[in-house]
C-alpha cells in the first residue's frame, strides 16, 4: 500500500490516542492523525503494547509529532484521546 503524501500541515486536523484491545484482552494503544479530507490515518511504527514500542518511547513520538503539528500550524490543541 502506498503511503498518503501530506502536502500541507493544515490538513492533519488533530492527533489521536486510541486504546484497542486484542481478541485475547490484550490492551495496546495507537497514534492515528485525523486527515480534513480522509479517516484517520494510522502512522507505522507509532504503536505501543505488546509487539509496539514501551510505554515511554511511545509517549515520547506522540509528544513530538503534537510539538512539530502545532509548530507548523500555530494551533495548540492537545491529543485526543479515544479510549474503547
Amino acid at each position: 500500500m502506498l503511503p498518503i503524501p501530506i502536502e500541507s500541515p493544515a490538513l492533519v486536523t488533530r492527533i489521536e490516542v486510541r486504546r484497542r484491545t486484542t481478541r485475547s484482552g490484550t490492551p495496546w494503544l495507537e497514534a492515528p492523525i485525523q486527515l480534513s479530507d480522509t479517516n484517520p490515518l494510522s502512522l507505522p511504527g507509532v504503536v505501543e503494547g505488546r509487539s509496539g514500542l514501551p510505554k515511554t518511547e511511545f509517549q515520547r513520538q506522540v509528544c513530538t509529532l503534537l510539538e512539530h503539528w502545532q509548530r507548523a500550524t500555530g494551533r495548540t490543541e492537545k491529543v485526543l484521546f479515544l479510549p474503547r
